[in-house]
């Protein structure tokens, strides 16, 4: 330091207070940044496995939907609940359909409520003969809704998900069938987190989390209404008669503003006071708020680690100050070495040329090497990776010519024993009391524990993309069992008629029940094919199609959720429209997913009630066929709200998805197949006018002459 500065600074207090606190303020923005970038990469983590976690938790909860819905087709059960008759055979067939498809528990109740069939129907804790006409999901049933409800067991006392659907004989609802699923899988995942994981209902009751303590607690106060439900549906266990509102307190929750994705709180887990970043996820389709947490500490131990070594580096400074202030030499030199033996961070100073004239015994801890081994050394240096010595060269050559970046570079070397440290390198001009540069002074960080730290993190990373794989893989096997079920449960119900057949001596009658289920078979089989081709990109079945013929099969297929969804479809194809050479199954999954795609885009729209009503456009699905030059195009149009020119931007990108649990891969399938026809695919839409999607494919003529 020039002797003019040390000169003002002892004559001037006020020069020398103003210096003190720049490097106080030094301090506070390296400690700020580093907390700043922590806590930028926390959130990312946090909200990464916020969206895991959402997706296995939607992923259980629509595995068991369709069961209900099975249920209410199956002959046996509707002649029970008309005629009482076919009981053995509905617990039978409620007990293995049970055991397949691993729920807790299926049964059928009639319209008071009463169980007439259950799985567990030779369990000591049956559900047969019991009354859940209170529960929710059987008066949502009852009303000719789906019913969705999480609560403790009337006669199990197991909490479980209730999934309930009528059962109707034409328009009118004779009883309700309902499949019970227990989250115990959820539970033992959440179990193994290493930050909590909870989910609250919409009354903001805990009723599933990884800390047991929570259980049963509320994230708001609960309503004199919201006590009563509780009380009347025995929805969850009450320690308390009365049902007073400390049965639910309140969870022990310190929360402060944080940015948009994440809050910041601190809570009780155990004895322990501990801060955590909170995301809350609304699960609409559930009526559910899964609540994920990361813990903070990460990020305090970052910025503390920041403020040691800024700290570290200001007491370095001050051990300057003081040896270029003190005039004994021998007494300056002794308190330097006593303080830099206390400093983790590691000192190296060199001449000119590049010869070592000091080091520390944090410096030559770090590499292994003694004092003597290092001083008087030049380049190569002893620590520098026998392959990477061109790498050091640079680095050396841009150090002794004052190039090194300001901000420190990193450097892996080696120690003395043969592993390898990575380390934080800056280099400032190393000057004696007339300012004449004398080297270079370098501190050095061992950031091996960093480094060591970001490939943990870059490996939890990892495991959340494979475990995000593993969900999609489960979408997709959750599709496959979707489109399997129809035909499965028409091949049960084909095996039942003939099995009552045979019984009743009807051979002459089996044959057309053996060609149905025959027929149905080679339906599971193509069905497999498809699959099989689309993962592996190869054309399957390609023959002269009926295009119009095929959209009526869809249809057909699709008309219950049509109903159900309250749209019109109105279909309109030319005269003479020529065949195409296609795969018919890939080209019905195209039109099933643009008419999903429509179903789902017409939510808001009203239905056909409310339009009559009012006097306003219905939900309606305009498909137009006809032919153009080579080919024929189908154009499929909803009255939809359209979409934006960024969303229309991303439509066919691979992943991109607007819905809460799509994929973002049904568009791009859809594309990917026309264009394996020899097609081509397209859309228009404006905000507000719905959205017309058409795709061509070249006729079957047009493709075997290979026209352009």
């Amino acid at each position: 330091m020039p002797t003019r500065l040390l000169s003002l600074l002892r004559a001037n207090p006020l020069l020398s207070a103003v210096v003190a606190i720049a490097v106080v303020l030094i301090v506070a923005v390296a400690g700020y940044t580093a907390s700043e970038r922590a806590h930028g990469q926390l959130v990312s983590a946090l909200n990464h496995d916020a969206d895991v976690y959402a997706l296995g938790l939607r992923g259980a909860a629509e595995r068991y939907d369709y069961l209900p819905y099975a249920l209410s087709q199956q002959p046996d059960v509707l002649a029970l609940l008309t005629h009482h008759r076919a009981i053995d055979r509905v617990n039978h067939y409620l007990e293995e359909l049970n055991r397949r498809a691993g729920s807790s528990a299926l049964y059928v109740l009639d319209v008071r409520g009463n169980t007439l069939a259950a799985s567990n129907w030779s369990a000591a804790q049956s559900f047969v003969g019991n009354n859940y006409r209170d529960r929710p999901y059987f008066r949502d049933a009852l009303a000719g809704r789906r019913g969705l409800f999480h609560g403790v067991g009337l006669t199990t006392h197991v909490p479980g998900m209730f999934i309930s659907t009528p059962i109707s004989q034409g328009a009118v609802v004779v009883g309700v069938a309902v499949v019970k699923v227990d989250l115990d899988k959820v539970a033992q995942i959440w179990a193994s987190a290493r930050d909590p994981v909870l989910l609250t209902d919409k009354r903001g009751i805990v009723f599933l989390s990884s800390e047991p303590d929570w259980l049963y607690q509320t994230a708001r106060p609960l309503s004199a209404e919201d006590l009563l439900f509780v009380r009347n549906t025995g929805q969850y266990p009450s320690r308390n008669p009365n049902l007073q509102a400390e049965v639910f307190p309140p969870l022990a929750w310190v929360r402060e503003p944080g940015d948009a994705s994440a809050l910041f709180m601190q809570t009780r887990v155990g004895r322990e006071l501990r801060s955590y970043l909170m995301r809350e996820i609304p699960i609409p389709e559930l009526d559910w708020t899964l609540t994920v947490m990361a813990s903070y500490q990460p990020v305090i131990k970052a910025r503390n680690q920041v403020l040691l070594v800024a700290v570290m580096l200001a007491l370095l400074l001050g051990v300057a100050v003081l040896f270029s202030w003190n005039r004994e030499l021998r007494r300056e030199r002794e308190f330097r070495t006593a303080m830099e033996g206390a400093l983790r961070v590691g000192m190296r100073a060199r001449d000119m040329q590049g010869r070592i004239i000091y080091v520390n015994a944090a410096l030559c801890d770090m590499l292994g090497f003694a004092a003597e081994e290092l001083l008087g050394k030049t380049p190569p240096y002893p620590y520098w990776l026998p392959d990477e010595h061109e790498r050091h060269w640079r680095d050396n050559d841009a150090a002794m010519s004052g190039r090194a970046a300001k901000d420190g570079f990193e450097s892996r070397i080696r120690h003395k024993d043969g592993h390898d440290v990575y380390t934080k390198v800056y280099t400032v001009p190393l000057r004696d009391a007339d300012g004449k540069q004398l080297g270079w002074m370098s501190s050095v960080i061992d950031i091996s524990g960093q480094k060591h730290a970001q490939a943990q993190l870059q490996e939890h990373i990892e495991r959340l993309h494979r475990a995000s794989r593993i969900a999609h893989i489960g979408e997709i096997a959750s599709s496959i069992a979707h489109e399997l079920n129809q035909p499965l449960q028409a091949l049960a119900g084909y095996a039942t008629v003939a099995t009552d057949m045979a019984e009743a001596a009807h051979e002459a009658t089996l044959a057309p029940i053996h060609h149905k289920i025959q027929a149905q078979v080679q339906r599971c089989g193509d069905i497999v094919k498809r699959i099989r081709a689309l993962f592996l990109q190869q054309p399957t079945g390609f023959k002269p199609c009926d295009l119009p013929q095929l959209v009526a099969s869809v249809l057909a297929l699709l008309q219950p959720q049509l109903i159900k969804e309250h749209i019109r479809i109105a279909v309109s194809a030319a005269p003479d429209i020529p065949l195409v050479l296609a795969d018919a199954l890939q080209i019905e999954q195209v039109l099933i997913n643009l008419t999903a795609n429509a179903v789902q885009a017409m939510q808001s729209v009203p239905n056909e009630s409310i339009a009559a009503a009012h006097s306003i456009e219905e939900r309606r699905i305009d498909i137009a066929i006809q032919a153009v030059p080579n080919g024929v195009q189908l154009r499929f149009q909803d009255n939809g709200p359209g979409m934006n020119s960024e969303v229309a931007r991303q439509l066919f990108t691979a992943y991109f998805t607007t819905k809460v649990d799509g994929l973002g891969l049904g568009l791009n399938i859809c594309k990917t197949i026309v264009e394996r026809h020899g097609g081509s695919m397209g859309f228009e839409s404006q905000p507000g006018q719905g959205a017309t999607f058409f795709f061509t494919i070249p006729s079957a003529v047009c493709a075997n002459l290979q026209c352009n």
